[in-house]
């Protein structure tokens, strides 16, 4: 039976030392110390976890032995660009205990080629260095290994191999050629090691409020800034987190991705804690002329011109923050963190040409995520299966494999009901309503929403984009990129079926491409995880 391993980590360095951030922690620094969001100095994650899979790739070759047990560990480049990730993760390591202000360290380079001024510092030379520990003073930084494996017996033989390889790490981060990074000592303690399982549990409602507490930055939902920078998206799309329960389920000898019931699951975006879902419609206007706001899908006579009026582009800024306090969105204040990334060479210890890349991560410190589980008409089972599950906590978040505690907060609030009539529906997150190779716009979305809703659509203002473009410069084969309908587009639709409307607020709109659903293996955008959610408004009401 597979095991799951947790591991406590500690590394002791010798100052001076140097984990660089991306941050300026004062004036004059040429780097600085890479800090969480409470301050404390870290050493990140990708640094540990590459010096030991060196110090062990070196051990193993020297040995004549396969590299088996290392890429299980440490995971191994796969087809199309896409990484086997290993069994074993690992986290930032954290220094308490130390002052939140750094001190500057100077590095000069000294000119020897000149023969007017030979042993002078060289002109533009000098590089100030920010020390978060004087230099001589021992610093103790701390983590946690966790993973899975396949028995007891692997879980110890990983463990083994790696204090083995600690024994080789003489020096770690920036700057070593200069003496910086001492290792003094790194430690694994022996590892916890418990039988995975999962007791099923019945979910205490049908729809289900929980709250996600994180314990480490994650990068999710990733947009891509510049060839070599990515930033994570503030909220957690409800398929990352699906994906991570169907991981679970998969470690306990389950196969989600043949369960048509796992399928149906719904699980929606996580928003941090003092954010809100709502978003702003795209078809309020500002009226200059009475100084105040209005929707144009629900006064048709703004859109025949009987007033004058000023859409979103053209507002100010105080107009735009007035609408969304309006409204009721809100932001949560988050930390970020900036991480620098690149790939060693092996043979020569440099930097690899071109292998150099930027990571901008949502640090929750102490902020939870908020979501919602909808069970739908899952049989009991399956709803005790999956949330005993659950609950149990999800792992592998994101690219930092971020773990995610589980706190369970109740029934979901109630859905307003739904009645005949006019009503305006705004669009909360990315949708597939259509294909613009189907026709214009608007005959493509009053299509869906009488396929989708049996509503006729008598107006709407939509914005649209292209979701996974940059995959098709990858050279991975014919890929066809996702036309989405943008949060905050709106629709007018009159209905005659109050009880289609009621099912699509609880769970989302599905995708449509001509008369077809595609699945959740051809396209990514579905209810089920998180995307095409609304809200609605009754007209006049």
């Amino acid at each position: 039976m597979s095991v799951q391993i947790d591991c406590d980590v500690t590394v002791r360095l010798r100052a001076p030392f140097l984990f660089p951030g991306l941050s300026l922690n004062g004036w004059g620094y040429d780097a600085t110390a890479l800090r969480d969001a409470q301050g404390h100095p870290l050493l990140p994650a990708d640094q540990i976890k590459g010096v030991l899979r060196a110090a062990l790739a070196g051990m193993l070759a020297d040995a004549g032995k396969p590299l088996t047990a290392l890429e299980a560990i440490f995971g191994q480049p796969g087809p199309d660009q896409a990484n086997l990730r290993g069994a074993l993760v690992f986290s930032d390591l954290r220094a308490e205990g130390l002052s939140a202000a750094g001190m500057p360290s100077t590095r000069v380079e000294i000119d020897d080629k000149t023969p007017d001024a030979p042993g002078t510092v060289r002109e533009g030379h000098l590089v100030v260095t920010e020390l978060v520990a004087p230099p001589g003073a021992e610093v103790q930084f701390v983590g946690k290994i966790y993973g899975h494996a396949e028995t007891e017996a692997q879980a110890v033989e990983w463990i083994t191999l790696l204090r083995a390889a600690a024994t080789h790490i003489s020096a770690i981060g920036s700057m070593k050629s200069a003496g910086f990074g001492e290792v003094v000592s790194v430690e694994l303690s022996k590892p916890k090691m418990v039988a995975l399982s999962a007791a099923p549990v019945a979910p205490p409602a049908g729809r289900v409020a929980v709250a996600l507490a994180f314990d480490r930055p994650f990068l999710v939902d990733a947009q891509r800034v510049a060839d070599n920078v990515v930033a994570s998206s503030e909220t957690v799309p409800g398929g990352v987190l699906k994906g991570a329960l169907a991981a679970a389920l998969r470690a306990l000898g389950h196969r989600p991705e043949e369960d048509a019931d796992f399928s149906a699951l719904s699980i929606a975006h996580a928003v941090p804690e003092g954010a809100s879902r709502a978003v702003l419609p795209l078809s309020w206007v500002w009226l200059p002329d009475e100084a105040r706001f209005a929707d144009v899908l629900a006064d048709p006579g703004l859109a025949r011109g009987e007033k004058r009026f000023v859409t979103r582009p053209d507002w100010k800024t105080a107009q735009l923050e007035d609408a969304e306090k309006r409204r009721g969105v809100k932001r949560a204040d988050l930390s970020l963190s900036d991480r620098a990334h690149v790939r060693i060479d092996p043979e020569t210890g440099a930097a690899v040409d071109q292998a150099l890349f930027f990571t901008t991560l949502v640090d929750p410190g102490q902020t939870r995520w908020l979501t919602e589980i909808d069970f739908g008409a899952i049989p009991a089972s399956q709803q005790a299966l999956y949330w005993g599950t659950l609950v149990a906590g999800l792992d592998r978040l994101g690219s930092t494999c971020a773990r995610a505690t589980v706190h369970v907060l109740g029934a979901a609030p109630a859905l307003a009901p739904v009645v005949t009539g006019d009503w305006l529906v705004v669009v909360e997150t990315e949708a597939v309503l259509g294909d613009p190779a189907e026709g214009p716009p608007a005959e493509v979305y009053r299509a869906y929403w009488r396929d989708v809703a049996g509503a006729e659509m008598t107006g709407f203002m939509a914005a649209q984009d292209l979701r996974g473009d940059y995959l098709g410069m990858r050279g991975a084969g014919v890929y066809r990129p996702h036309f989405v309908t943008l949060p905050g587009s709106a629709f007018r639709l009159r209905v005659t079926d109050p009880a289609q409307l009621a099912e699509l607020v609880r769970r989302g709109l599905p995708p449509r491409l001509g008369k077809t659903r595609p699945g959740w293996r051809d396209c990514p955008f579905q209810p089920e995880n998180g995307w095409g959610r609304i809200s609605i408004e009754k007209v006049g009401a």
